[in-house]
């Protein structure tokens, strides 16, 4: 029997739909991205691309690893802080049932104190890391964003206010997410992978309230699930190294295709 033939590259073809467009192969089905047979409006320039992967370069080879680093640092200094989340915790609770009593908060006793050490390690060295690497993370976003729309890809965020979005609060729990999901073709296999990385995120950063809820029972607890949030920011931070590579690879091969438009090539990638 006659093997079935390969399918296609990633690339855009002649619409199979009968529209006088090409129409983009994703490498295993074809997507709802259209272009005219005109030469495409997109203006995908070599310097738009060149700031793409430079920012991108700088994620990959520093912002993912500063951020690491600063959780690394952080989890670390919470271990030797297990008395002061104890006491927060506690603090946090009268609050909350003066608030549920419609009582005045004024009799609340004045919040606990954490060491010295711990407090300027977190605010001098372990903020400053974040900070950065957030920076890296919000410049590789928009660039990405505006080369994603350059090419024609279906974006649903503006790349302004898809940055934005990571300073709104509840706003920034899912709109951050769609704006990356953007900057891939429909149906790419790492959009799924970002659906991993930031449910890996948000789990991480939810821990943090489990460390502190039996920081006053257990040090071993705390331990363990110190731990457990360590694991899920590596993993996070492992597979968005894929996704920001998937990014930088697609945009690169999607110019390519649209240069090839624009001469009359109708070839895939």
């Amino acid at each position: 029997m006659t093997p079935p033939s390969p399918l296609p590259p990633r690339g855009w073809y002649l619409d199979p739909g009968g529209t006088h467009a090409w129409r983009w192969w994703d490498g295993t089905a074809w997507t709802k991205e259209l272009h005219p047979y005109v030469a495409p409006a997109p203006n995908v320039t070599k310097a738009l691309l060149e700031r793409e992967r430079y920012s991108g370069t700088r994620l990959l080879r520093v912002g993912l690893a500063l951020f690491g680093v600063a959780m690394a640092l952080s989890i670390v200094i919470r271990l030797f802080d297990v008395s002061w989340m104890a006491a927060t915790w506690h603090w946090l609770g009268q609050a909350w049932s003066l608030a549920r009593q419609g009582a005045s908060t004024s009799s609340l006793p004045t919040p606990p104190t954490r060491s010295s050490v711990s407090a300027n390690l977190s605010t001098f060295v372990v903020l400053p890391l974040e900070v950065v690497s957030l920076v890296f993370v919000l410049k590789f976003q928009h660039r990405a964003a505006c080369v994603a729309k350059a090419l024609g890809l279906t974006t649903r965020i503006n790349p302004t206010f898809g940055v934005i979005a990571w300073f709104l609060p509840l706003v920034n729990l899912i709109v951050p997410l769609i704006a990356w999901l953007d900057l891939l073709p429909e149906r790419h296999p790492r959009r799924t992978t970002l659906w991993w990385v930031w449910a890996g995120l948000l789990a991480a950063e939810f821990l943090t309230l489990g460390v502190f809820a039996v920081a006053s029972s257990s040090g071993l607890a705390v331990g363990i699930l110190s731990a457990i949030q360590l694991a899920f920011f590596a993993g996070s931070l492992l597979l968005a190294h894929n996704v920001v590579e998937a990014v930088l690879e697609e945009h690169h091969q999607a110019a390519q295709s649209i240069e090839s438009i624009a001469h009359g090539n109708a070839q895939g990638i």
